[in-house]
């Protein structure tokens, strides 16, 4: 049972990764980009939980930004980006640069590391946790870039607006949290 806990919270921590994966692959990014991009975000899908796990409630006092409150500005700030790109009317690619490629697979790791905090009253089997979660954030994260470059592939400009009601959505999910 507890394991089954974890692959389903892991399945949840992904989906926003997901979700933000389906729109920068909708900018088309190299096959390149998209492997480095989904092994940093797994790796933060294994570090955060770990720190998280470790430093517990110090770093709930620490951190008074709620974690929706931050997500809510990065999906804030990827959409509006979108959104110029959409209104110049240029068909640019997304470039991600090793800053940006950071701040992104942070943003959507951010979750893990409270999930961190209940993960040490598992017992032992709490470091299979932050694998499980890295495995599975680092897959859909794969698996929604190539949703994106595909759709945009096939769709073309209209898959980047498909993709900025995507954000629109996170936007709003986040601000009724």
């Amino acid at each position: 049972m507890n394991i089954l806990f974890l692959i389903l919270i892991g399945f949840s921590l992904s989906m926003d990764t997901f979700s933000l994966a389906i729109n920068i692959g909708t900018y088309n990014p190299p096959r390149k980009d998209n492997l480095i991009y989904s092994l940093i975000v797994g790796i933060f899908h294994f570090v955060l939980p770990i720190i998280g796990a470790y430093l517990g409630s110090y770093l709930i006092n620490i951190i008074s930004v709620k974690i929706s409150t931050l997500l809510f500005f990065v999906f804030l700030f990827i959409g509006i980006e979108m959104f110029l790109s959409l209104i110049s009317k240029e068909e640019k690619d997304l470039k991600l640069n090793s800053l940006n490629k950071l701040i992104y697979a942070f943003s959507v790791s951010l979750d893990s590391l409270t999930v961190g905090l209940i993960l040490k009253s598992m017992g032992s089997i709490w470091i299979l946790g932050p694998i499980i979660f890295a495995t599975e954030a680092l897959i859909f994260t794969y698996i929604g870039l190539t949703i994106g470059k595909l759709s945009y592939q096939k769709m073309g400009f209209k898959a980047r607006i498909i993709g900025l009601v995507i954000i629109i959505i996170l936007v709003i999910l986040q601000l009724v949290k």
